[in-house]
């Protein structure tokens, strides 16, 4: 029997299960002095059942002030329909990240023997090393902010100006392979961001059977790395399928990092040096709107500018295995992405409210010095150590789609 036994095939079954909690009490009020001005202020009180203990609790307050300018006596501009001033602070949290990082977890495994694999036995190894004084990752923001409608509501305007700083940092510490453990989180870190927004909104025509719009959005912003816990800085290059880049005290978060090379197309030293920024400096967008009777035809751009983006895949034709100044290239875009046209068909049928045939042609050109498909390109998406970097990405679908719409 015991020989049957041992003989019989071995099934490995894996099972796995992940639980978290998180429990929010919210409280707000709003005060308003006759119509000019308004202030409220919100509380949060956030319990997240992934921190370590007497960490799971954060308090995040807010609180706005806003004065409607329009609403004064003394204000007389009669181009200006409404002008609105806002003032704003406020913190927020973060506990995106996985399950039990604070407790110390372990996997099984079948392991064969001498003979023959006539016998297994079961291995219990460990996985991590727990974070015990995990936290929650914190932003407070500061913001002044001013709306305007002129001319009878025909042109608005919105400004806003803020400052934000994240604290305490949600990352993955980089731990040598022979450590045989994962990377762990910990609260690394902290980042700065600063930045101007400008929305304008322009009916340029309007009348019964004719109106064109006009608007326009644009975002400046600078961002820094305000702390860390040392120079966090690792190996150029794709590992394992992960572009690292440099963080630095007081330059911009994720940093392309390699060799500058000479005119030979050598590296011009041994030594790695910061080669460029991957984050826009601007973006923006533009669009246009024209209702022409039973006609509408609306056009959106986008663009972005003041960024290099690393193009791996030269890295790997040319078969390097570090980054170098040769494979960053300009960022900068304007592409068309949407013209689409509507008609309105008459009808005098009693039992159709409405019938239309649309026409959407989307991506219609990109115009970029970029050498790969699509300079808005993050292969290893948004992180601080793998922004900006095109390495095996698709080109962008341009599509044309013809469609009918009825209403009944």
């Amino acid at each position: 029997m015991s020989s049957t036994l041992n003989s019989a095939p071995y099934t490995w079954l894996g099972y796995g299960e992940s639980y978290n909690q998180l429990m929010s009490f919210f409280a707000r009020a709003v005060y308003n002095y006759d119509e000019r001005y308004i202030l409220t202020a919100t509380y949060r009180f956030d319990g997240s059942s992934k921190f370590a203990a007497g960490n799971k609790w954060a308090q995040f307050p807010s609180l706005a002030f806003a004065w409607r300018l329009s609403e004064e006596k003394w204000f007389h501009i009669p181009a200006v329909s409404s002008a609105k001033l806002r003032l704003g602070w406020g913190m927020v949290g973060n506990q995106g990240i996985p399950s039990y990082q604070t407790i110390k977890r372990y996997s099984t495994s079948a392991v064969s023997t001498h003979d023959n694999d006539t016998h297994k036995l079961i291995s219990l190894a460990s996985l991590n090393l727990p974070s015990r004084d995990l936290k929650w990752e914190t932003t407070s923001q500061y913001n002044v902010g001013l709306d305007l409608s002129l001319f009878d509501g025909r042109l608005s305007f919105t400004a806003d100006a803020y400052y934000k700083k994240t604290e305490d940092l949600l990352q993955t510490k980089i731990l040598a392979g022979s450590a045989g453990v994962t990377n762990p989180y910990v609260n690394m870190g902290a980042i700065e961001n600063k930045g101007f927004e400008i929305d304008v909104d322009f009916r340029i025509i309007q009348h019964r059977n004719v109106v064109w719009t006009l608007y326009a959005n644009a975002s400046f912003n600078t961002n820094s790395v305000a702390s860390l816990h040392k120079l966090d800085r690792h190996t150029p290059g794709l590992t394992n399928g992960m572009y690292t880049a440099a963080n630095e005290e007081g330059k911009s978060v994720s940093q392309a990092y390699g060799h500058k090379l000479n005119k030979k197309g050598e590296a011009a030293s041994a030594d790695l040096d910061i080669l460029g920024n991957t984050l826009p400096e601007y973006a923006g967008g533009l669009g246009t709107t024209l209702r022409l009777y039973g006609l509408t035809v609306d056009a959106r751009f986008s663009a972005a500018g003041g960024f290099n983006i690393i193009n791996a895949n030269k890295l790997v034709e040319n078969g390097h295995d570090y980054i170098s100044s040769d494979d960053l290239e300009k960022g900068d875009y304007l592409r068309l992405d949407c013209l689409c046209f509507s008609y309105d068909i008459p009808v005098r049928a009693k039992w159709i409210k409405d019938f239309k045939v649309n026409l959407a042609i989307r991506n219609l050109f990109t115009i970029s010095g970029y050498s790969g498909w699509n300079p808005d390109v993050n292969s290893f998406g948004v992180t601080a150590r793998g922004n900006g970097v095109d390495y095996g990405s698709f080109p962008l679908i341009r599509s044309v789609a013809l469609g009918v719409s009825l209403k009944f």
